[in-house]
């Protein structure tokens, strides 16, 4: 099974966006799943929105579930974006993260919200791993 890690990286340092990405991805391959980091694609000063945005959701129609982070008092756009066209697509999104997700647009398109990464990450082991 395949899991797109979803979550904000304008603004941040390559640092801050792997950060909790390369924690799931130790715990989730660990369990078997194979995983789709957005931040693994080499991605340049060149590169156009639409070959970043293209590229983004190829990854996630080649995923079976998404794993969404929402750790930051300001939700990211693309991260949001990322949400609603995975799920359009029928593929499942869980999302994890302490701050409230106001939207009920965005809400609506997430089959679990976890508080902590870890929590989320288990939900996945125990829930989806088939």
């Amino acid at each position: 099974m395949r899991i797109y890690l979803a979550g904000k990286m304008s603004g941040l340092s390559l640092e801050e966006m792997n950060e909790w990405r390369m924690r799931a991805e130790i715990r989730l391959q660990e369990a078997g799943f194979r995983i789709l980091n957005p931040v693994d694609v080499e991605i340049d000063e060149k590169s156009s929105d639409r070959e970043i945005v293209a590229n983004n959701k190829a990854m996630i129609r080649g995923s079976d579930i998404i794993l969404a982070e929402f750790d930051y008092e300001e939700p990211s756009f693309g991260t949001i974006c990322e949400v609603i066209y995975a799920n359009s697509l029928g593929i499942p999104v869980i999302s994890w993260g302490r701050y409230p997700i106001r939207s009920p647009w965005v809400r609506e398109h997430i089959v679990r919200h976890f508080d902590e990464l870890e929590d989320a990450a288990d939900y996945l082991i125990r829930s989806w791993n088939f």
